[in-house]
């Protein structure tokens, strides 16, 4: 379903009419000017949660091996 709304892409900042390209994501629906700016934003996005967790668990292997 295509929305008629006036928006931004949510990763390049071009303006946008016609919103075809959106993601739902926990805070809120995101809107981007076509599907390479879509996929991209989704690439950062699953990098930032990969990186996140590897430091979540680097800091709990730390922390074990100062309880030993």
């Amino acid at each position: 379903m295509t929305t008629k709304i006036k928006m931004s892409c949510e990763l390049c900042k071009i303006k946008v009419d016609n919103v075809s390209f959106t993601l739902h994501t926990a805070s809120g629906p995101k809107a981007f000017c076509c599907i390479g700016c879509k996929s991209i934003y989704e690439m950062l996005q699953s990098l930032e949660l990969m990186r996140l967790a590897l430091f979540v668990t680097n800091s709990m292997i730390y922390t074990r091996s100062m309880l030993r």
